[in-house]
This record gives C-alpha cells, structure tokens and sequence, in this order.
C-alpha cells in the first residue's frame, strides 16, 4: 500500500529540465523488480508531481513537482522530502536533490549513474539496496573523490542560493552565468 507524503516534510528548490523523451519515459514510472530493488516510481499527471515510494513499506520518500512544457519536455520546479525519521533517514538538502536525480537516472531515464555518497562520507542502508560496510566503495582516491563532491556542492549551493536572490532582486541573467 502506497503512503501519502507525511506532514513532516521539507521543499527544497530544484531546477532540472527534462526533454519530451525523458518525461516520456518519466511517465511510465518504475515499480521494483527484485527485493534489492527498493524504489516504485509514479508520475501523476493530474498533479504534475513525480512520486517516488519505497516498495517494501510504501512510504513516500520524494515528491517533485514538473511543468510541462511547450516543446512536450519537462522542467522540475522543486522537491518536497519526507522529514519524518521514522520513515527515511535524512541526508542533507543537497544530498536529498542528488539522490532524487541520481534514482531519476538510473531507475526512469536508464542511464549510468554513480551512486550519491553524502558528504560527510558513506553510510551503509541508504541506497537502492542495504549494502554491508566491506560492500561500500572505498577506492584509492576516496578522500578526493569526496573532496570533489564537496567542490560540486558548493557549487550547487552557490547557484541555488544565486537563483533565489536573483528572483528577489531581478538579476536572473547574472546569476544563469555563474
């Protein structure tokens, strides 16, 4: 049985465009496959927000909201996260967004994706799948890697907080330059 969005909840700001073959394939959605598999995916055209499930207690994790758009594609406007600890483990906002959009690629759009680390490093039980901690990747280069996601989300962050002080000042077009 699939569960509504919790009142504990948060949205997040969260632009992404999507072609019309990638909302296409949004559309049909995803339901789970094995029992590692632990994600169901619907898109409710009605209401234009792509819901994301976990399949074993039906809770619901994420909820973005699209616009479609002239040309039959799709832009994400935001994205409202389940809050509540007793359902989902919290990451930090950036780390919610990049789970969203790396579990749109890999599960909707079926496209190679590495999997999200958070950024204060991995913690096993937070995937696709519960992996034990000699499962986790720990290659070589690992304190770079992570080095190199923060860099990502700094800058991720700069946008964002751009965009919104763009929208309260009008200066958008300075902003979409960064």
């Amino acid at each position: 049985m699939l569960r509504p969005m919790p009142q504990k909840r948060q949205v997040l700001d969260c632009q992404r465009f999507f072609s019309a073959s990638d909302y296409r394939a949004m559309g049909r959605g995803y339901r789970s496959r094995s029992q590692k598999d632990k994600w169901i995916v619907k898109l409710d055209e009605q209401s234009g927000r792509l819901n994301f499930y976990r399949s074993k207690r039906g809770y619901c994790i994420y909820q973005m909201q699209l616009r479609p758009l002239a040309d039959g594609g799709a832009m994400a406007m935001r994205l409202v996260v389940n809050r509540d600890q007793s359902q989902h483990y919290c990451w930090s906002d950036e780390d919610e967004v990049r789970m969203c959009n790396y579990l749109i690629d890999l599960l909707l759009l079926k496209r190679r994706s590495d999997f999200p680390l958070p950024l204060d490093g991995p913690k096993a039980g937070h995937g696709l799948h519960d992996p034990r901690p000699e499962e986790l990747p720990r290659p070589d280069n690992y304190t770079d890697i992570l080095l190199e996601i923060r860099q990502q989300s700094q800058h991720a962050r700069l946008r964002c907080a751009c965009s919104s002080t763009a929208r309260d000042s009008g200066v958008d077009r300075q902003c979409r330059e960064l």
